[in-house]
């Protein structure tokens, strides 16, 4: 099953549920769109097209160099995910993945069955960003490090096989994990968009402890099925969480509720000073 057939899966699911979850929103819708957005598109379109340059232009490992590879030459810290490798567990992540690329809409999509259109199109345009972003520069630093997978180096797996995945042009896409810093980026972006519009409540924790857990072990996942070192999962994590959590930042709008409120009377005057 490729990966667009399980987003599109996915995407069918969610919009599935979305009608019958129900949020209490807060008064103020928290974020706008500002200027800094030109800047994130920009950014991870020319990440992903100077990406796509280098990736058209790189040199791909040659059989000489394959059967010479070493597991010898890995650091310690990373050495054992060249004794990994299982195309059941890859498929797993691809599943985990797309869960929680998806996974959004839900809370996208509840604006928009709410008719808060100018809500939903914020939502969507800083998703759009947080995925663009996300995607360009995994990219560009895959084009960059050029590090081979760990499986080029288990001895387990046959020549013949390698080198077909050499002809699939998946060869050093190693560091750092695209599919762990788009996992985070999505779960982080969920949880925090949630709890600055809704509040923290009981469900805005099990919105960060589920998305972060099946984040976590999407990332596993794609250390067990030999495609990544665990340093590729830890460097992912790191930038897709950061991403899906400064975007929301960078978006947020002052609070129009007012830090001193005068009350008047015939018999008081009473000035109060709210704490946030």
């Amino acid at each position: 099953m490729t990966q667009r057939t399980i987003l599109a899966l996915t995407l069918i699911i969610t919009l599935f549920l979305s009608p019958t979850i129900s949020f209490s929103q807060q008064p103020d819708f928290p974020y706008k769109l500002k200027k800094t957005d030109f800047m994130l598109l920009g950014l991870g379109l020319s990440s992903e097209l100077c990406a796509i340059y280098m990736e058209n232009n790189q040199h791909l490992i040659t059989y000489d160099e394959l059967i010479n590879l070493d597991r010898g030459d890995i650091n310690g810290f990373d050495r054992g995910a060249t004794y990994n490798w299982s195309k059941n567990l890859n498929e797993n992540s691809d599943w985990t993945r797309a869960f929680l690329i998806v996974s959004p809409s839900i809370l996208i999509l509840n604006e928009g069955i709410q008719k808060e259109w100018k809500n939903f199109f914020t939502l969507g345009t800083m998703y759009a960003e947080v995925a663009l972003v996300t995607v360009g520069l995994t990219n560009l630093t895959k084009s960059i490090v050029m590090r081979e997978r760990p499986y080029f180096y288990n001895t387990n797996i046959n020549l013949t096989e390698k080198q077909e995945m050499i002809n699939d042009n998946d060869v050093s896409d190693s560091f750092f994990s695209g599919h762990t810093s788009s996992a985070f980026a999505s779960a982080v972006f969920l949880s925090k968009t949630y709890t600055d519009i809704y509040g923290k409540n009981t469900l805005s924790k099990v919105i960060w402890g589920t998305s972060l857990t099946v984040a976590s072990i999407t990332g596993y996942l794609r250390y067990k099925s030999g495609y990544h070192y665990p340093t590729d999962i830890i460097a992912g994590a790191l930038v897709g969480s950061a991403i899906g959590y400064f975007v929301p930042v960078l978006h947020k709008q002052k609070s129009k509720t007012k830090n001193i409120s005068l009350n008047l009377n015939s018999n008081y005057m009473c000035l109060t000073y709210t704490f946030k």
